[in-house]
């Protein structure tokens, strides 16, 4: 159990640290309205006693002193009108304490969302910002669950279940507290009872939610990792006619999932109904115990009524302690990997605070080596380039021979192994100014990453939509052939793409793609078999258009497809992973 609680305990630490001062002062605020929330209770119990007395018998001794001060404090003339004030006060005390719980209800869940939403976003944020080489390593369905399943995990496994049991705790002790000064005797008696069957529940679960716990992390990982599998291979799924395997796959991977869920839930809740029958014997205990050593019904009655209330007031808080208990403890795999993810170091707190690198000369490559791991063979080995700034150069390669691997490491997105890539010979490009250098890279890759949005936002993605060129964005168009098919379109620019371009053809895409790079405005174009998917004469008429662009602009272009390179001042191949210089393809 301590191994838990110190896991427990480690990251509420953690997540701690990741308030912001906004935060801290805003959980302070709640611990303050909790505290009065707990004074409002005693207020409720308090007032129950002498309302009770004073309608059962407001002759008994138990009365006669508080009837006596209270006529002349309130300056009544009878006990009718004591009653009165005694009814008033108990209603009003009610209230008041249900308005307290209210607002405390309502603070404390908007606080926990609005935790999860901050959390979120910097999660997000981190990961966005991490440097490629650990993206190339890492599954987005993982990402995705971090981001998702994993900050729940931290509302509602961790935020939610400790602001609910420092709540159940500070209003658990001030009734306990009020219900000692009813009957000290009986109060402890019951109220250790209680606690025993919570404790015993406690050691009897913690290993099965610390199990839990990494299997629901585990398994929500794999649920989400095959509907994205499922989603994106539709097409073949239904070619093939496997939608029942891969239906079955996520049915197995989700029912275990689920179960583990249900498993803690139901530890959570099961030591509830135990504790209410128990509770419902220590009242006929009492009661038959307060009856036979005191027949007056004026003492007894309050005495009864007043335990009941604290016990219905109290066996809530010490459930919701214990559920609040397991839902920490089977939440914490999920929410440690939440934190690691925070702790995450931001690429943006690598870059040195440079000025921008300027492009006017050349790109120098001299020594370049790369391997992806240590226990890896070098990709690409002594490469020694110089790139004219406003030339076209080609770049070809069987598959697998490391090109895209080399583009990578002109814009930036790797680091060499050895060698550098100076810029006008003086910058060297790494990972702490390579932001700078990406400034004036456009990418168009094979495979173009379009958003579920409109042709325009698609096409200028780094503006917004109040902030598109829409001078530019036609002249770009124009370049990549795209007017004729946009004109022809109901919306036009407006003309929604789908998911990933699932209502473009492949070729369309491209040209979106080589659209988005001319927009940029960029000094160094890089097309990765960008033109592919284009019939020849609409990719004759691309590369056109592209040799027709500011001189200044250089090109960097890689195809399998000779007549693509024509136009290219220089034309050089890859093979086993060295750079050659081709004179005729």
């Amino acid at each position: 159990m301590n191994n838990s609680d110190d896991t427990i305990s480690i990251n509420l630490v953690r997540l701690w640290r990741t308030f912001s001062h906004a935060r801290k002062k805003q959980f302070i605020a709640l611990i303050l309205l909790m505290v009065l929330c707990s004074f409002s209770e005693i207020l409720v119990i308090g007032s129950v006693v002498p309302f009770l007395a004073l309608i059962a018998n407001p002759n008994s001794n138990f009365m006669g002193s508080i009837a006596a001060s209270a006529l002349h404090v309130i300056s009544a003339t009878n006990i009718q009108d004591i009653r009165i004030v005694a009814s008033i006060f108990f209603a009003l005390s009610v209230l008041l304490a249900a308005i307290f719980r209210t607002i405390l209800a309502w603070a404390t869940t908007y606080f926990s969302f609005d935790l999860g939403a901050d959390l979120g976003q910097r999660i997000y944020r981190a990961i966005l910002n991490q440097p490629y080489s650990l993206h190339i390593n890492r599954s987005s369905s993982k990402v995705i669950d971090s981001i998702t399943n994993q900050v729940n995990g931290i509302v509602y496994g961790t935020t939610l279940p400790l602001l609910h049991l420092l709540s159940a705790t500070f209003l658990g002790l001030f009734i306990f507290g009020a219900l000692i000064l009813v009957d000290p005797t009986i109060t402890l008696i019951s109220f250790i009872g209680f606690c025993v069957i919570y404790l015993c529940a406690a050691l009897l679960t913690k290993n099965s939610l610390k199990r839990n716990s990494l299997f629901c992390a585990y398994e929500s990982h794999r649920v989400l990792q095959s509907l994205q599998e499922g989603m994106g291979g539709i097409r073949e799924i239904i070619i093939d006619g496997t939608q029942n395997i891969h239906a079955a796959t996520h049915s197995e991977i989700d029912l275990n999932l689920r179960r583990a869920q249900a498993s803690t839930l139901f530890i959570s809740l099961a030591p509830r109904y135990p504790v209410e029958a128990m509770a419902i014997i220590v009242m006929i205990g009492v009661a038959l115990t307060l009856s036979l050593g005191n027949s007056n019904a004026g003492e007894l009655i309050p005495k009864l009524a007043a335990m009941a209330l604290g016990a219905q007031r109290l066996l809530p808080l010490l459930q919701q302690t214990f559920s609040s208990w397991s839902s920490l403890q089977g939440a914490q795999h999920s929410v440690a990997e939440a934190l690691d993810l925070l702790d995450l170091p931001s690429e943006a707190s690598r870059l040195q605070s440079i000025g921008n690198i300027s492009f006017k000369r050349s790109i120098n490559i001299e020594r370049l080596a790369f391997r992806y791991a240590i226990d890896q063979p070098l990709v690409l080995k002594n490469i020694n380039l110089e790139i004219i700034k406003g030339s076209r150069v080609g770049l070809i390669g069987v598959t697998g021979s490391g090109k895209s691997t080399f583009l990578d490491l002109i814009m930036g997105l790797l680091e060499p192994t050895s060698g550098v890539i100076n810029i006008d010979g003086e910058e060297k490009i790494n990972l702490s100014n390579s932001r700078q250098w990406q400034r004036h890279i456009a990418h168009v890759p094979q495979n173009i990453f379009l958003l579920d949005r409109s042709i325009a936002e698609n096409i200028a993605m780094s503006d917004s939509g109040s902030q598109i060129d829409y001078i530019r964005l036609n002249r770009v168009i124009r370049q990549a052939s795209l007017e004729d098919y946009i004109n022809s379109l109901p919306d036009k620019f407006d003309t929604c793409v789908g998911e990933r371009g699932i209502r473009l053809s492949g070729g369309q895409r491209q040209r979106i793609g080589i659209a988005r790079a001319l927009y940029k405005g960029a000094d160094l174009i890089i097309l990765d078999e960008a033109t592919s998917a284009l019939d020849s004469e609409t990719e004759r008429a691309v590369i056109a258009e592209l040799d027709r662009i500011d001189n200044d602009v250089t090109i960097l272009m890689v195809s399998h497809r000779p007549e693509t390179l024509k136009s290219c001042n220089f034309i050089y191949e890859i093979k086993n992973g060295c750079l050659k210089e081709v004179k005729q393809i």
